[in-house]
């Protein structure tokens, strides 16, 4: 994937990189104002609908072609009506009803949400049986400024593109010992027992953390536990909730130990 040119942070270049060929079905990219949002939705549409071989997307096959010039019959774009201040629920419930009619041309069916967080409960609402259940060939993309106002419904669902200025980014990948730790984490708040948690929590807070690699171990546990929402949606769902909560609390350097405890008394 040519990734090249885009203002996007090394986290997010090497996550979409290393999903090359298996990209997810849903997305929610997110960024400030001025950020490559966009772009970087209409980089992954093109990746969905392309039909060159090799890199995609080639840039030159008639789904790359159309997809540029935004004409391709199978990227559907909602955003706000003119004279309106959100997306309406009627067009939530008339996009539900186009993910189950197969793509004209291409292999993929991609809807990209923009102002994803003006919709309102109904609206979101309406779109989430297509996340939980909808066809193999749809791809959803959401664009938001503020993914916080989305649903935890909806959140839980996609993957998280979050497009923070370069300063701020992190540069630090996940060894093998955050992706153990990370992933003893995730079993312990999903079906550990109390003690266990805090005792883990405890012994976790005595390593040095800086707040890179914080946010590195808390994106692992957040993969791990997103594997077991659909096993347990009504356990699950407030768990990520919650985990959300101290997910971005941890980017205003609050301490280890603070967010360790605020975790474990949830549980």
């Amino acid at each position: 994937m040519n990734l090249s040119g885009l203002s996007i942070g090394d986290g997010v270049r090497r996550r979409l990189e290393s999903a090359l060929g298996h990209l997810s079905h849903a997305y929610i990219i997110s960024g400030p104002p001025g950020s490559a949002v966009g772009e970087l939705a209409d980089l992954l549409a093109a990746v969905y609908v392309c039909t060159g071989e090799g890199d995609r997307p080639c840039g030159i096959c008639p789904g790359c072609r159309k997809a540029k010039g935004k004409i391709h019959p199978d990227i559907i774009r909602l955003s706000i009506p003119e004279g309106k201040r959100e997306i309406l629920v009627e067009q939530a419930r008339q996009l539900r009803a186009q993910a189950y009619v197969r793509p004209n041309e291409a292999a993929r069916k991609v809807f990209i949400i923009e102002d994803a967080q003006t919709m309102n409960g109904y609206a979101q609402n309406a779109l989430l049986k297509v996340l939980e259940d909808g066809p193999d060939y749809l791809a959803v993309l959401f664009l938001t400024e503020h993914p916080e106002q989305l649903l935890v419904t909806i959140r839980s669902r996609c993957e998280s593109l979050s497009l923070i200025p370069e300063q701020e980014e992190t540069h630090t990948e996940a060894d093998e010992e955050t992706r153990q730790m990370a992933a003893e984490l995730a079993r312990l708040l999903a079906h550990g027992e109390e003690r266990s948690l805090m005792e883990y929590a405890v012994s976790i807070e005595t390593k040095k953390w800086s707040r890179d690699s914080l946010l590195v171990l808390l994106e692992e546990v957040e993969t791990a536990l997103r594997r077991e929402v659909q096993k347990d949606p009504a356990k699950m769902l407030p768990l990520m909730e919650h985990f959300k909560q101290v997910q971005q609390a941890a980017a205003f350097n609050v301490g280890t130990g603070h967010l360790l405890g605020w975790l474990a008394v949830k549980k």
